[in-house]
């Protein structure tokens, strides 16, 4: 699962929200795939607990993933 972190009114947020909605439109039925968003403003715990500092982060979380202290997912950055 790829979910994407944002904060509202952000403008690269504004800017790359479209390309990930393209992307969800795209791949909405290959099931393998699974995107999310989450906005970071309305939930600061967890946010805090992801380590969320720069906006937009996308992060990849594996099949089976289990969040542990050291576990933050997979941030991409390409």
């Amino acid at each position: 699962m790829f979910v994407y972190f944002f904060k509202p009114n952000e403008p690269n947020c504004e800017a790359f929200a479209p390309k990930y909605d393209c992307v969800g439109t795209e791949y909405k039925e290959y099931k393998p795939l699974a995107l999310a968003k989450f906005n970071a403003s309305d939930h600061p715990v967890v946010r805090d607990e992801y380590d969320i500092t720069v906006y937009p982060t996308l992060r990849f979380f594996p099949k089976g993933y289990i969040h542990t202290e050291n576990a933050q997912g997979i941030e991409y950055s390409g």
